[in-house]
């Protein structure tokens, strides 16, 4: 076939064929293609392409959304700026630590004078569990 005739049948121009051979589209000779190889060529490196391409507008189009349904949360403040959720788990971590830190010197007193060893393991748990229930409150609700 022709370089004419290959054009139109892809119902591209001769130009754009042009391209395609520098791009490794088969040919016999000079001016002389053959179809199947053409089409095979085409069919393994434009049309895939094209698929890819339409693959790419459509993620780009999903992020879009995703960007604009963001943006939408952010203005009716349902979304909390990143930086203001670490800087409270900040808080509240370092509120936890304070309260774990200050148990031997609370305790110590209180420890040294029990002779009983499950008092001293009540008196520790109760302890240990108020500053978990603590932390449960400021990590559940806020500081």
């Amino acid at each position: 076939m022709k370089l004419t005739e290959i054009a139109n049948f892809f119902n591209v121009s001769e130009r754009n064929i042009q391209k395609w051979i520098d791009a490794g589209c088969p040919k016999r000779g000079r001016g002389d293609y053959d179809l199947k190889k053409v089409f095979d060529w085409w069919r393994d490196n434009i049309l895939r392409s094209k698929e890819s391409l339409l693959d790419v507008k459509k993620s780009f189009w999903v992020a879009k959304t995703i960007r604009e349904e963001l943006r939408a949360q952010q203005e009716k403040g349902e979304l909390i700026p990143k930086s203001e959720v670490e800087m409270e788990g900040f808080k509240a971590g370092r509120i936890i630590r304070d309260q774990f830190l200050s148990l031997p010197d609370r305790l110590s007193s209180l420890l040294a004078s029990e002779s009983n060893d499950f008092k001293c393991k009540e008196l520790l748990m109760t302890e240990i569990n108020y500053i978990l229930e603590n932390a449960c409150k400021l990590i559940g609700g806020g500081i």
